[in-house]
């Protein structure tokens, strides 16, 4: 689908891609793998509290979506000082 046909939206945690894909819109294409011909797609994704929801990419080229989903800060590793009792 292109990018006109292609909604991703981010709720309570949930990670939702609604897509339209008509039978005109394969034209041109040779299809090598597919789940639909036509008609409306829906899929919805749990995210982990580790996500930064906020930072969410999303691109569309030649015909694949890439979505970026980057770890929170609070869930990157971080390196923690040793201090010594004196």
């Amino acid at each position: 689908v292109d990018q006109s046909r292609l909604e991703v939206t981010l709720e309570d945690g949930v990670l939702t891609l609604v897509g339209r894909q008509d039978e005109d819109t394969l034209e041109g294409y040779d299809l090598v793998a597919g789940e639909y011909r036509s008609g409306v797609f829906r899929r919805s994704f749990k995210l982990s509290n580790e996500i930064d929801g906020a930072n969410i990419k999303a691109r569309i080229r030649h015909g694949v979506l890439d979505l970026e989903l980057p770890k929170a800060a609070e869930a990157q590793p971080r390196k923690i000082a040793v201090v010594a009792d004196e």
